[in-house]
């Protein structure tokens, strides 16, 4: 009789048990369950700008590097690494103090040779050796977080785009005017799009605000190509810039790098696995 209510209980104990291990799995189910549903809330309904500055050119540091200063931003640099330390370009010191101050790195090929009929005329290895050498030039001067993260150097056009998604953690587009919203994003990591800001033409303050606002109500990440270089990125424009910088605060949009809107979408470079 004592054997029997000695395992009586023994019995009861294990039932107890193995019923508050699957009530326990069934509520980490659901919590599990909710929090996804929340990420992806919170991801549809963000609001994110990133600023990139093409091609690495020494006006970076005139124009660019003072605002990351001035306003505590990041503000990103596309550089195509055989030309730095060449004419008017960023050497890599250059580069590493603009990091340092705040400016993240990314990858515009090697040689920037890439408009639609250039990609044309190149075979695919080709094209795939000179970004794996670019990935390379950057990883070995301490970039190598973003060193797969491309900005196109001209047209996203065929073989380009292809070997890009074969390669690298996503693919901006040299334009595109539109907000990339998270279902975008999810489907067209290789074919972000961006505004084009002081592109051979003159952009107002009223102008970066309408850009703002698109944000505002397509809620997503935008992106601004920038280049230093071009005469319309004047002492003007830089002021109104920074006007724009301060409207963002205003209006609750996060200015982030390309790597912090990577991470925060959830974004991974498959071809690591």
């Amino acid at each position: 009789m004592k054997k029997f209510t000695v395992f009586l209980f023994f019995s009861l104990f294990v039932t107890i048990i193995v019923v508050l291990c699957i009530t326990n799995n069934q509520q980490l189910t659901i919590n599990n369950q909710q929090e996804f549903v929340d990420t992806v809330e919170i991801r549809k309904n963000a609001k994110l700008l990133t600023f990139i500055d093409d091609d690495g050119h020494t006006s970076f540091v005139d124009k660019l590097l003072p605002i990351i200063k001035e306003k505590n931003i990041s503000i990103s640099m596309a550089i195509e690494t055989s030309r730095a330390g060449t004419r008017n370009y960023m050497d890599w010191e250059t580069i590493r103090e603009c990091h340092e101050q705040g400016a993240e790195v990314l990858n515009h090929s090697k040689y920037h040779i890439y408009s639609k009929a250039e990609s044309e005329k190149r075979s695919k290895d080709d094209i795939r050796n000179e970004m794996i050498e670019s990935i390379e030039d950057l990883s070995s001067n301490g970039y190598e977080e973003t060193s797969d993260i491309w900005v196109y150097p001209g047209a996203s056009a065929g073989a380009t785009v292809t070997i890009c998604s074969k390669v690298m953690r996503c693919g901006i587009n040299s334009s595109g005017s539109v907000v990339n919203d998270y279902e975008f994003i999810k489907m067209h990591k290789y074919g972000l799009k961006r505004f084009p800001i002081c592109n051979h033409m003159t952009n107002t303050l009223e102008d970066l605000k309408g850009y703002i606002n698109q944000l505002n109500e397509t809620p997503g990440w935008e992106i601004w190509m920038m280049h230093s270089i071009y005469n319309e990125m004047s002492e003007d424009f830089l002021n109104d810039f920074r006007k724009a910088i301060d409207y963002c605060l205003e209006n609750n949009i996060r200015i982030v790098s390309v790597k912090e809107a990577l991470d925060f979408y959830g974004v991974i470079n498959e071809n690591k696995n």
